[in-house]
């Protein structure tokens, strides 16, 4: 039940000690469940006679704590982040993902789930169409740098599978499990790069980056996983870095129990494959931007 400005005025004059000077403003009605309180109007000219500066401020403190709880409670804690008096002390902040980003030319080692880049095919401009010939379509093809990772054929059955599959930047196929005669079971996923030569625009990394999120919060239970990149730049890879935690952003400072979302709650690490040395200065410098996406969403 939702209570009136006047229930909330009763309150603090009672707390204060001072309910005895309100005058009785009641009448009595017959069948009606007895003596009631007169109306509204009346009833708020009594208060504010015997009102002083110190009671309003009480007042506001009470009626703040009180609607924010969404209701009275029989313990009237005060509402400490802030006032009518006096601006907001402290602020809750989202921290950023645990998941560690890195850089490694050491290869998948032993993670849960690999994501194999893969490149969409190049049009050749120069090429002349001729009259009646039929549009023939160019399939993605694997990499050699994805052909290592190509265990049983699996990744190229993939894409003989999936026709409709152009390898788009940050277009990604579906999860593909495979099993090793150790009984360990990896999981496998095409990951769109876009056009080689447009490897270096602004807005591919962006585009992988969600991707990689995406992937690893649908896939459950996932705690490692292993970005496998045919080609890199700095460029790109800061670009990941960041989308992938603004991927990850949840804002669960105001829930509580089974109201708490984690995206990719068991994951503890991300691995980039590439082949330099110095792609930890681009992954760092996108994880520092999302950090300060985290705080302007906050």
């Amino acid at each position: 039940m939702r209570m009136t400005m006047n229930s909330y005025v009763l309150m603090a004059l009672s707390s204060a000690g001072r309910i005895s000077s309100l005058p009785l403003l009641t009448s009595a009605r017959r069948g009606g469940g007895g003596a009631i309180l007169s109306s509204s109007s009346s009833l708020t000219r009594s208060i504010h006679n015997i009102l002083t500066s110190q009671d309003t401020r009480q007042i506001r403190s009470l009626v703040t704590s009180t609607a924010l709880r969404g209701g009275s409670s029989s313990e009237d804690v005060p509402f400490t982040t802030w006032t009518y008096d006096k601006p907001c002390e402290t602020m809750a902040f989202t921290p950023i993902h645990p998941a560690v980003l890195s850089a490694s030319t050491a290869g998948s080692g032993d993670a849960d789930l690999i994501l194999v880049g893969v490149f969409a095919p190049e049009e050749d401009e120069n090429e002349e169409k001729k009259e009646g010939d039929e549009e023939e379509k160019k399939k993605v093809e694997l990499s050699s740098v994805a052909a290592e990772y190509d265990v049983g054929n699996v990744l190229g059955s993939m894409l003989e599978e999936d026709e409709k599959y152009k390898g788009g930047a940050g277009e990604a196929t579906g999860v593909t499990r495979v099993v090793d005669a150790e009984g360990k079971a990896t999981k496998y996923v095409l990951l769109g790069l876009g056009k080689a030569s447009e490897l270096e625009k602004a807005g591919t990394g962006s585009k992988v980056g969600a991707a990689v999120a995406k992937v690893c919060t649908d896939t459950k239970g996932v705690k490692s996983c292993a970005v496998v990149l045919p080609e890199s730049n700095p460029t790109l890879l800061s670009e990941m870095s960041c989308a992938f935690y603004s991927g990850m952003y949840a804002d669960n400072r105001f829930r509580t129990g089974d109201k708490v979302k984690t995206p990719a709650e068991d994951l503890e690490e991300v691995r980039i494959v590439v082949s330099e040395d110095d792609a930890g200065d681009a992954i760092e410098e996108g994880k520092k931007l999302a950090t300060g996406i985290y705080l302007c969403k906050d």
